[in-house]
């Protein structure tokens, strides 16, 4: 977000002005009434957000469509609320006591609500072999994915 007003009419309600940017272009978005009420608690200069919401066609003035803010989340939190999976590819080489060992130790730090998929892959014969882990579910934060960038032998990928 950068750059939040908020504001009250003439009338005397709250309402409240915010605009986000992203890699190409800018929008403004006014907040009135119920909607000011449930997300003003976001508009906060400088903070990272997830906006989902319905293009609409605009109840007053002139008849054109709208984009209406239908949630408002912060951005940080959002891996771990829409993450459905963690998956773990590995050669099968690379498998031994030791890689699965540290592998383990991650993933019993780390427990939470994620399915956890290995998949053993094996470039040169293009073959690869899918595994769902019943033993362990996974929090996909910040802390398990930088441990799983310091295993050489591991590539990871988080899917929603």
């Amino acid at each position: 977000m950068t750059d939040v007003a908020h504001k009250v009419t003439k009338n005397g309600k709250p309402f409240g002005i915010l605009t986000v940017e992203g890699y190409d272009d800018s929008h403004t978005f006014y907040l009135f009434s119920d909607d000011y009420l449930r997300f003003k608690e976001f508009m906060v200069n400088g903070w990272f957000l997830y906006i989902k919401g319905v293009v609409v066609m605009k109840q007053w003035g002139d008849q054109r469509p709208e984009f209406k803010i239908n949630s408002i989340q912060l951005l940080s939190e959002i891996r771990e609320k829409l993450s459905k999976s963690v998956h773990i590819n590995i050669r099968p080489a690379a498998v031994n006591e030791e890689i699965i060992g540290k592998i383990e130790d991650i993933l019993i730090q780390h427990p939470g609500k994620c399915a956890l998929k290995v998949n053993l892959i094996e470039d040169s014969e293009n073959i690869s072999v899918d595994l769902l882990s019943r033993k362990f579910m996974v929090n996909p934060g910040n802390e398990l994915l930088s441990l799983l960038d310091d295993l050489p032998e591991v590539q990871y990928k988080v899917t929603s």
